[in-house]
């Protein structure tokens, strides 16, 4: 084909040059200025519009008058041909955005052209589809692309095609750097716009390329297409192909920037890396873009470890198996046992180094003391958390962190997010009348999973889109029997059954929280004795049982989480 306008590259792709020859010199070419009228809603026509250059918006009037956007066209686009297929008015007004030209084919013309050439109707059934994403798309209230500004003067060259990669893992779509800044580092990477036809025919114009889940770079100069005036019609034309577009260099006004934190992240091994296309997901550079790529896409991952006293070393096994499938944890939360080894994970202790300490703190912290306060002295798990914690404080810990603690003055659930870790741990593990309740501030805090047992509304608040909650309860179904009344016999069980028990009960009368993004992880812990904290170590047994509930729920994190292959 030779060379031709956008419009007729477009609507005529497929049909003989000689054709085309012959038919572009006799259509009519009629120019709008900006703000005109260019189809009245209610008008009828008998003929289509092929946009040749500029731009144009498509608006409805609702009952009460108002005017909505519903699309933008520009080059390559159609109108007037829903009116002529089903020979009813026009539904929409359509007017100039800038100067318009369009090329005008009429319905005769049309008739004649498609039924020699049929492929002419699959052009127009394609560019139709593309205006229909785009208008179903701004009905919905948002974008399809998320357009995201690489900020700062030093930023790292390869920052933006880093994201980008990541993006792709962690969303499973395919995304485009718009490299504005025509960064040579970024020249070699998969895919640049260069030909007769310019980067729009190589987008839009029935050339695929952008369908896997990768990342793709176009380098491009801020003038033209990317141009003040031109450059909102350019991205709405990347968005048909990608699912995000981000932009490194000079951002248009008006879009959300994101700063990476790129200055000294990216070390030799990583920039080799990043020009093979891989960016290791462990390295401080992929920790950093991946919780980027994560919050752009949606998925970040919080999970929350719920109480349960030695079955707590199934958290130990929850975690470890997440480690292994590939999930990343970006928030963190516990309350009670599930607490403590929140603590210690987001502290940086691995799974195995965690379960020792558990199994060491329960056979030297739990000590019987003759006291009105409490069964067990918490002097022992003091000097316990000032040895492994120190004076830490919960802002500063590897993963955000919230500690959760109930205050019996007022029946509320406190969350700690900041200050000493080991104070919040002490007042979230305090079993009412097993361990001394703590003061802190004005309030009086025990055990948070009193109204809280699995705090998975906790994670989300904190900014977890996905949130794992590992409810280790067991069966919570309410349940109810009939008993004759008689002298009681045998003897009482000791108190610190009775308290933990009791406690146990009225934990699993709280519901878990009922979320679509709320995915619950029940580890298998029969035959545990949550009372018999002298031999807290016995829970060690239940680690595997935590590895086993994860991967019994891995379809499910699979279908939240786009990157985990099951």
């Amino acid at each position: 084909m030779t060379k031709t306008s956008s419009a007729a590259t477009t609507f005529f792709e497929g049909l003989p040059t000689e054709t085309l020859q012959r038919l572009l010199p006799h259509l009519r070419r009629h120019d709008f200025p900006r703000g005109a009228r260019v189809i009245a809603e209610g008008e009828r026509l008998h003929e289509i519009l092929l946009v040749d250059a500029g731009t144009a918006e498509v608006t409805i009037i609702d009952r009460m008058g108002g005017s909505h956007q519903v699309n933008v066209v520009g080059p390559g686009d159609v109108l007037g041909e829903m009116s002529l297929f089903t020979g009813r008015p026009a539904s929409a007004t359509v007017r100039a955005l800038e100067d318009l030209s369009v090329l005008v084919l009429s319905e005769a013309e049309f008739h004649v052209l498609g039924d020699a050439f049929p492929r002419l109707y699959q052009n127009l059934g394609s560019i139709v589809s593309r205006k229909l994403y785009r208008s179903d798309r701004a009905h919905l209230g948002r974008s399809p692309t998320q357009v995201v500004a690489i900020a700062g003067t030093d930023a790292e060259p390869l920052s933006g095609y880093g994201l980008a990669c990541s993006l792709a893992w962690h969303a499973g779509a395919p995304v485009v750097l718009v490299a504005l800044s025509g960064d040579a580092h970024l020249a070699l990477t998969p895919f640049r716009a260069d030909g007769d036809d310019g980067w729009q025919s190589a987008v839009v114009d029935g050339k695929p390329f952008a369908v896997e889940p990768r990342a793709y770079v176009l380098c491009a100069t801020a003038t033209d297409a990317f141009g003040a005036e031109q450059v909102d019609r350019t991205l709405k034309r990347l968005a048909d192909c990608f699912r995000y577009v981000l932009v490194q260099g000079v951002p248009p006004s008006g879009l959300t920037v994101h700063r990476v934190p790129t200055v000294g992240m990216f070390g030799l091994l990583e920039h080799r890396a990043l020009r093979a296309g891989l960016l290791p997901p462990l390295s401080a550079a992929g920790r950093e873009l991946g919780r980027m790529a994560r919050h752009l896409a949606g998925t970040r991952v919080g999970v929350a470890l719920g109480a349960g006293g030695m079955k707590g070393f199934a958290h130990i096994g929850v975690l470890a198996a997440l480690e292994k499938a590939g999930v990343p944890i970006d928030f963190l939360a516990g309350c009670s046992v599930g607490a403590l080894v929140a603590a210690l994970y987001a502290s940086g202790h691995a799974p195995g180094r965690i379960a020792e300490l558990l199994a060491h703190g329960g056979a030297t912290s739990i000590r019987p003391i003759l006291s009105i306060r409490s069964v067990f002295s918490d002097a022992p798990l003091r000097r316990f958390g000032s040895a492994v914690m120190g004076p830490g404080r919960i802002e500063d810990l590897a993963l955000p962190l919230g500690i959760v603690a109930a205050d019996i003055l007022t029946g509320e659930e406190v969350v700690f997010r900041n200050g000493p870790v080991w104070p919040a741990i002490l007042a979230s593990i305090a079993i009412p009348g097993v361990l001394p309740a703590q003061r802190i501030g004005n309030r009086i805090l025990v055990d948070g999973g009193i109204v809280d047992p699995v705090p998975g509304r906790v994670v989300a608040d904190m900014g977890a889109d996905v949130v794992l909650a590992v409810n280790l309860r067991g069966d919570h179904s309410p349940r109810r029997t009939e008993a004759s009344a008689s002298q009681p016999h045998g003897r009482a069980p000791a108190v610190v059954e009775v308290i933990t028990r009791s406690i146990e009960i009225m934990q699993s009368r709280v519901a878990l929280p009922d979320s679509s993004t709320m995915i619950a992880i029940e580890p298998d812990c029969a035959g545990a004795t949550s009372w018999d904290l002298r031999h807290f170590a016995r829970g060690a047994a239940f680690v595997p049982s935590g590895e086993a509930a994860v991967w019994q729920a891995m379809p499910r994190i699979a279908a939240a989480l786009p990157w985990i292959q099951t």
